[in-house]
């Protein structure tokens, strides 16, 4: 079962890159965590049980919201195992669906409500034989195309809200920049996201190992959105905070 958690404090993050040991630091609060596996989201805490890996069911794990502080990082945890999907003639052995080919991909879905935004996406700890993952972020409660379609080159991933290998280690290919810390959402610009954070709205994620088998651990940080007034009521109150000035100094 899903769990909110609400964990506050020094979170300490240490990701190994390439035989260097980096961390990052900071006070955040632990809103909802999501995990595979036992102990992770909490002294003694069950596994979530295995994320979907269907495209047009994928795992709902439902609102990421924000806490009422502002001044506060908010965050949601997802934690899962990736594998290589492998030879794709292995998806016509068995049953014709996503979960019958050799491997298994990660898919879920969350909103993001109204009066909040999707700040930053955070590989917060990464355990892989590649020391890389594919990751892709589409709009609406399913993703846009399948496994079996991605892994054939029969995906547009440009009608996708964008992609990217992420990992823990610099890669050969400049494009496949190593995660320090660093936002994930400007690697997904690869696709057609323009602008970050990212407004209320329901969203899809997509990850899959390009090798044996990625340990992941992301953090979606989430804060609310400070209304700016409209022109006319910016102007209203201007006019009556200086009427109530005029008539203080009058009375003076």
């Amino acid at each position: 079962m899903f769990r909110i958690v609400f964990a506050r404090g020094l979170m300490i993050s240490a990701l190994l890159f390439g035989g260097v040991l980096t961390s990052r630091c900071h006070a955040e609060t632990v809103l909802s965590c999501w995990s595979e596996f036992a102990g992770v989201c909490g002294t003694g805490s069950a596994a979530d049980g295995e994320l979907s890996g269907e495209h047009l069911s994928p795992e709902d794990l439902g609102v990421f919201s924000a806490g009422p502080d502002v001044s506060e990082v908010y965050v949601h945890r997802v934690v899962g195992l990736v594998e290589d999907i492998g030879n794709v003639t292995d998806y016509f052995i068995g049953n014709p669906d996503d979960a019958a080919m050799n491997g298994t991909a990660d898919i879920f879905t969350f909103e993001i409500p109204e009066g909040t935004q999707l700040d930053g996406i955070y590989l917060t700890d990464f355990v892989s034989s590649t020391n890389r993952m594919f990751m892709s972020l589409d709009e609406g409660p399913t993703y846009g195309c399948s496994a079996l379609e991605l892994n054939d080159g029969l995906a547009d991933l440009s009608q996708t809200l964008g992609y990217t290998l992420a990992g823990t280690a610099e890669l050969p290919d400049s494009s496949i920049a190593g995660d320090r810390g660093t936002n994930l959402l400007e690697a997904l610009r690869e696709g057609s996201l323009s602008t970050i954070p990212l407004g209320a709205g329901q969203y899809s994620m997509y990850l899959q190992e390009t090798g044996n088998s990625s340990r992941y651990d992301l953090s979606f940080s989430v804060s609310s959105v400070t209304a700016i007034p409209e022109p006319s009521s910016a102007a209203a109150m201007l006019m009556l905070v200086t009427g109530w000035t005029f008539r203080r100094r009058k009375r003076g």
